[in-house]
């Protein structure tokens, strides 16, 4: 239950109980040891609820897990329909008709809402229809959270690779411009290990001279080809006579998709 804070279910709770006038509105979390626990409330307890974690398989919390459906009970302790271990903490609190509605998502239910009357109090159907409304609110805002989880995903792991990308170009480019032949090695080594060329190529997979990813790393951000010629002391028809190699091992068209099948064979990063 993470991807949804605290308050949201609170406000969901209070919002409940304040337009269905109900003695207790409360929820229950489902955890990883399959259970059920109650940590959320709007309205006195008399502290037998708070804390507690139901089974999944008993009572009507566990029944409205199980089911991934509201349930409706109007007296709770003679109800014919559910387990009884928890008749005890029910009686503590004095609760008689209780409502319950599940929060799913992707066919698991993660949060049981209930409602609860301390009179005689039936739950009506406006009171089950709020409930719902409620329900359905906080599984929107659960699928919200984690769209935008994934998308804040994929903009880092964009971002990170862009960063990678622009490190290895300029390790490319840093090796071709010194004299000093172990300095030299040492760049290239280190660029290779951000691309993952330094594992050898499966069978079938093409491989690229230390020039040819020179100059294809230059591509992949951005150069044109005389941009990349300047760079690396060439010219542009060495450049191109490269691009035209590179394209035709790769078996790629443009130079766009030369970039992208090189990075799908780990030629690039």
């Amino acid at each position: 239950m993470a991807l949804i804070r605290n308050d949201r279910i609170q406000r969901s709770l209070d919002a409940i109980r304040y337009r269905t006038g109900v003695s207790l509105s409360f929820g229950g979390e489902t955890t990883r040891s399959h259970g059920l626990a109650l940590r959320h409330f709007s309205g006195q307890t008399a502290g037998a609820l708070p804390g507690i974690e139901l089974a999944y398989d008993v009572g009507l919390g566990g029944r409205t897990v199980a089911q991934r459906r509201p349930l409706v009970l109007n007296d709770y302790v003679e109800s014919d329909t559910i387990s009884h271990q928890y008749d005890k903490v029910i009686q503590a609190e004095q609760l008689r008709a209780i409502a319950s509605a599940p929060v799913v998502i992707g066919r698991e239910t993660l949060l049981v809402l209930y409602v609860a009357y301390r009179n005689d109090n039936r739950i009506a159907d406006r009171i089950l229809s709020t409930l719902m409304d409620e329900a359905r609110a906080l599984e929107h805002d659960l699928l919200t959270s984690v769209h935008l989880g994934v998308d804040k995903d994929l903009t880092a792991a964009r971002a990170l690779r862009a960063r990678t990308r622009r490190a290895h170009a300029e390790l490319c480019e840093l090796s071709s411009a010194v004299d000093d032949r172990m300095l030299r090695n040492t760049l290239r080594s280190i660029a290779e290990n951000l691309s993952g060329t330094t594992v050898e190529p499966a069978s079938g997979h093409v491989t690229l001279t230390v020039r040819e990813t020179d100059v294809l790393t230059l591509v992949a951000t951005g150069l044109t080809n005389r941009e990349i010629a300047g760079r690396l002391g060439l010219t542009l028809l060495t450049v191109k006579a490269y691009m035209k190699a590179i394209m035709a091992k790769l078996n790629a068209r443009s130079r766009t998709a030369a970039v992208a099948e090189a990075q799908a064979q780990g030629l690039l990063p």
